[in-house]
């Protein structure tokens, strides 16, 4: 009995030797190796034959054999689009370049597509088209703002520009309205009516050389601060 008990020792100890302990920090990363001791200083894990001390303040858990396999979940599909919008929301409010502004514009349309084509109704309609108008208008400013600067596009920009003022919801921004209806700065923008002819409509945006996106920056903010606050309520 004496020699079984023993063996059943130097069994157990065998296979704690060969076991992978592993330490998990509070930033995520991992240290495998083998656990010898924890004391004030820190926990001591043997990593290569080299004792490593972590401070205690710096791990999360300690696992003795297989550490749990980590599980990474995917960001929802509205979190995603929110993401991108805030960060739009936030470059906007300090000084940005138009191309750096363009590609992200065009970074936030891939994942707000990806949202709203996603099956999810548990966001609820207004939540939804909240998102939509603020990506339309974020790309409204950005054709306006190269309209500003480039005004020898006319023909190019006309047609993505239309497809977005067409929008009801568009339309109620300000901004909006003024790019489709005012033909005098002095004036207010009248009842919807004729349109104007594309060239007059794109020169009076030409004419605004650049102050499209500040005025419709903020029309846009409001959209997705409005998507929040539906957001949140789920």
């Amino acid at each position: 009995m004496k020699c079984v008990s023993v063996l059943a020792v130097l069994s157990s100890l065998f296979a704690l030797s060969l076991r992978g302990d592993t330490i998990e920090l509070k930033t995520g990363e991992r240290v495998e190796g083998t656990f010898k001791q924890a004391t004030a200083a820190g926990a001591v894990i043997e990593v290569g034959g080299q004792p490593i001390t972590i401070p205690l303040e710096k791990v999360k858990a300690i696992y003795f054999g297989a550490a749990p396999t980590r599980t990474v979940t995917a960001p929802a599909p509205s979190e995603e689009a929110m993401d991108a919008l805030r960060a739009l929301r936030s470059v906007t409010g300090g000084g940005i370049a138009y191309r750096d502004y363009a590609q992200r514009v065009l970074d936030t349309r891939v994942k707000v597509d990806r949202y709203l084509s996603s099956s999810s109704a548990t966001d609820g309609a207004e939540a939804r088209r909240a998102i939509r108008v603020a990506m339309l208008e974020y790309e409204l400013a950005s054709l306006g703002w190269l309209a500003g600067t480039s005004p020898l596009m006319n023909a190019n920009l006309w047609v993505p520009m239309s497809k977005i003022l067409e929008d009801p919801d568009v339309q109620k921004c300000p901004a909006a309205r003024a790019i489709i209806y005012l033909r005098d700065n002095s004036k207010p923008p009248p009842p919807p009516g004729p349109k104007l002819d594309p060239t007059e409509e794109l020169g009076w945006l030409f004419a605004m050389r650049g102050n499209a996106p500040g005025t419709v920056w903020p029309c846009a903010s409001q959209q997705v601060a409005e998507a929040e606050r539906l957001l949140a309520q789920r």
